[in-house]
């Protein structure tokens, strides 16, 4: 009896992550370049690693690949791996959210699997979708929450300080007027290409570690991030538009309230076997 309430409370504990999941979903709406917690996921990888761990076996993996822990050639996550996935993140759904016109000359959406890379005030580096950028004091270009986004200069950092500038859709950074000159190649239309934004893309971008809501940071699970200019890479910059949240508010309510049935009804299975372990106690005094 003891054994059937420890897997009841394991389920009641996995219900829970599952309804704090949602709901965080839900919250989140609104949110520009959100991605939404894949509760699905995460409560069958709980339940599944947690098995694994009492038998001793190799945690799940997405695909076939080596049980000791070396990731396959498929893309398999391999235990180690998916220990990591399962400590650091909540795993995100990588489906692109609508696009928004918002019309403001520093708005920026993503098309394409990519994110844009920023370096926050502490050097830290984060990947994220939300691209309401704006030019602050400095000249620079930076996140709403203060991160600097990284750019890779032609020939040396310019100040774009009441600057005209533009982003095509390849995400290089064009200012309007300028002649050709060491600092960029000439578009032919009196502009100059004096800069790109550092575009970065992943192997297993479900892995990334979600830091700060629209953030993420580079995990063993999702691998290194590589330029989003390679072969095959397909993204591109909208500008004057912003990504909503991927989030699918139907779906997640439906779920919600599955979970919260699920919840009560594991609990109350709780509370029956503790009355009756506790009549069976009171029958042998």
């Amino acid at each position: 009896m003891l054994e059937s309430i420890g897997a009841a409370m394991e389920r009641l504990i996995t219900y829970q992550d599952k309804v704090e999941a949602i709901a965080r979903n839900i919250a989140n709406t609104g949110t520009f370049g959100y991605r939404s917690i894949d509760a699905r996921f995460r409560s069958t990888f709980r339940h599944a690693f947690t098995e694994a761990s009492a038998s001793g076996s190799p945690a799940p993996s997405r695909a076939p690949g080596d049980a000791s822990g070396a990731p396959s050639a498929a893309g398999a996550i391999s235990a180690a791996e998916a220990l990591d996935m399962g400590a650091l993140a909540l795993p995100r759904l990588q489906v692109e959210g609508q696009l928004v016109e918002t019309g403001r000359n520093t708005d920026f959406a993503l098309r394409g699997d990519g994110f844009f890379t920023v370096r926050a005030p502490d050097g830290q580096t984060f990947y994220t979708r939300d691209g309401r950028f704006s030019v602050d004091g400095e000249g620079r270009l930076v996140t709403d929450s203060g991160g600097l986004v990284e750019l890779d200069w032609s020939g040396g950092e310019q100040d774009l300080t009441g600057k005209s500038f533009r982003i095509d859709r390849k995400g290089s950074l064009i200012l309007d007027g300028q002649p050709a000159g060491p600092s960029g190649g000439p578009t032919g239309t009196g502009e100059t290409v004096v800069a790109r934004l550092r575009l970065a893309t992943f192997d297993r971008p479900e892995g990334l570690k979600s830091e700060a809501g629209v953030n993420f940071a580079a995990t063993a699970a999702s691998g290194a991030a590589r330029p989003a200019t390679a072969d095959g890479v397909k993204l591109e910059v909208i500008q004057g538009f912003l990504e909503s949240s991927n989030v699918d508010v139907i779906g997640d309510m439906t779920d919600l309230l599955a979970a919260q049935r699920s919840y009560e009804m594991v609990l109350r299975a709780i509370q029956q076997t503790d009355a009756m372990m506790g009549l069976a106690n009171n029958i042998r005094r």
